[in-house]
């Protein structure tokens, strides 16, 4: 027992002690700030290189990208457990702690929730630990819970324990590595709109690393996209969602339909029939990228007295559908208006049921508002 105690002190120093990290800070909204932070693993070139990027105060902040793409080691580094090779990482009150939700919860099984929570609070007096573990108990709903131990409590209570442990200490800065990743989908859903209340209610500012591209349009105020253990792109969800710097960035978000097009005149010919060049030169490659919801489907009902309406937009033989909970994917064949095969093949997203006939052709028309078109480089 004596040498598990000295083992969680150890952690304990790590993740609930005081941060190393200077005071300075330019922007009073500020609560960190990272400039030029650069670390190599020994041997590679992997690691995140040059990043510089802020996080506010109040403001729940994503890092979100592929595995490898370095988002992790940022937050190892932030936290203290990997040291900078160059670079500064700056937050406001650094001499309060730096809360940590781990990915494993990282729970002491040996003490209850409540001494769970009180694990961190250091100098305060008897009375006021007292009232600082009833009210985080309080906040993640544990209160009836106080005197259990870690294995007999549910996924979704260790999760809200593991959140009050890092809350406790009244941090200005919590970091989460991934906390949802273990969780069943149906548990994890739940618990992402627990934990967001929950640190809005502290006032506390977050940063979360995550894969998932959901979770991070639902949790975050602002995210950054993160590639090759560089700052990618950084912006509000709907931002990056909506106007992604590459085909990168637009594909994080999920699947995307993609073909090539060439520039004529003022506008460029897709595998959809035409959409506006805006600022791309004559002649130019350019890669055409655009969402499943892009495509409003309609009934395919020619009129025999007015063929040439039929050139207004484009079909598509269905081939599959597929229900998924509040809409339906569509797998389609690009033909013509006779049901020829044009060579593509292409998904659409209907909200709630679609219904269907198998191989039918459908009337296919294109949001060119959600339509993204990045040049092809030579």
């Amino acid at each position: 027992m004596l040498y598990k105690i000295s083992m969680f002190k150890h952690i304990h120093d790590r993740y609930f002690g005081k941060t190393d990290a200077s005071a300075i800070i330019t922007d009073d909204s500020d609560i960190m700030h990272v400039n030029a932070l650069t670390y190599r693993y020994a041997g590679t070139d992997h690691g995140v290189h040059d990043v510089s990027f802020s996080v506010k105060k109040g403001e729940f902040f994503c890092l979100l990208g592929p595995s490898g793409c370095g988002k992790t080691t940022l937050l190892r580094l932030i936290a203290g457990l990997l040291k900078s090779q160059s670079g500064t990482i700056d937050i406001a009150n650094a001499n309060k702690h730096i809360g940590m939700v781990f990915q494993d919860l990282a729970l002491f099984p040996h003490m209850t929730v409540s001494q769970n929570i009180a694990f961190g609070l250091n100098g305060l007096r008897r009375s006021d630990k007292t009232a600082r573990i009833e009210k985080y108990l309080d906040m993640v709903g544990l209160s009836d819970h106080a005197s259990k131990y870690p294995h007999e409590l549910s996924g979704g209570q260790k999760q809200r324990l593991a959140l009050a442990r890092a809350l406790a200490p009244e941090p200005s800065l919590i970091l989460l590595d991934e906390p949802f990743a273990s969780q069943d989908i149906y548990l994890r859903e739940n618990l992402r709109d627990d934990v967001l209340h929950i640190i809005k209610e502290s006032g506390v500012a977050a940063l979360m690393v995550t894969h998932d591209p959901e979770e991070a349009m639902f949790m975050s105020d602002r995210m950054a996209i993160m590639k090759d253990g560089r700052m990618h792109q950084i912006g509000t969800p709907i931002d990056l969602y909506t106007k992604p710097k590459d085909d990168f960035v637009a594909s994080l978000f999920g699947a995307v339909n993609q073909c090539a097009g060439t520039v004529e005149g003022d506008v460029i010919n897709t595998c959809l029939g035409t959409i506006p060049a805006q600022d791309f030169e004559d002649g130019q490659k350019v890669q055409i990228i655009f969402r499943p919801e892009a495509l409003q489907l309609e009934t395919h009902m020619p009129d025999p007295n007015c063929p040439e309406k039929e050139k207004d937009h484009s079909h598509g033989l269905i081939k599959e559908v597929r229900l998924l909970r509040n809409a339906t994917f569509v797998h389609m064949d690009i033909c013509n208006e006779f049901g020829e095969d044009a060579g593509h093949h292409i998904h659409a997203r209907v909200n709630g049921k679609f219904d269907h006939a198998g191989d039918r052709i459908q009337d296919i028309r294109l949001d060119h508002s959600k339509v993204f078109v990045f040049p092809i480089e030579s």
